[in-house]
């Protein structure tokens, strides 16, 4: 009856010590899959009438500790950049009602506004896509 004890006791340590590694070996598989399917944090635009201008993100702020370190150097190699395209912003602005905006002719936008990209944000401009500025005035 000792020995049986002891077996079981023994049985038990391998049990769990194989499941442990089992699981240690399918977790780290796993794991990147599901932070890679995290969908990234949208860019914040807005639109200001008496300025005539966008906005596209936001500046660092301290109180954010990821963006802290890059508060005093926004031009950082390594400072978060959250990038946005033109169809993108077309669509940011449209939903804000403002369409007329940012217009698309045959893979040409026309933008009929000032622009400003913030240090968060990164606006990407494909090599197919030509981007136009007209003047509200003209």
């Amino acid at each position: 009856m000792i020995y049986s004890e002891k077996f079981s006791t023994t049985r038990r340590i391998w049990i769990v010590s194989l499941l442990l590694l089992l699981l240690s070996g399918i977790f780290p598989s796993v794991l990147p899959l599901a932070i890679a399917q995290v969908p990234p944090t949208p860019v914040p635009v807005s639109y200001t009438a008496a300025t005539d201008t966008i906005y596209i993100g936001t500046n660092y702020s301290v109180a954010d500790p990821l963006q802290a370190p890059y508060v005093g150097y926004p031009s950082h190699p390594l400072a978060p950049k959250s990038p946005i395209t033109i169809p993108e912003l077309d669509l940011a602005l449209t939903t804000l009602g403002f369409p007329d905006l940012l217009t698309n002719d045959s893979s040409v936008w026309t933008l009929k506004a000032n622009i400003i990209i913030s240090q968060t944000a990164r606006l990407n401009v494909m090599s197919d896509t030509c981007l136009l500025y007209t003047s509200r005035t003209e």
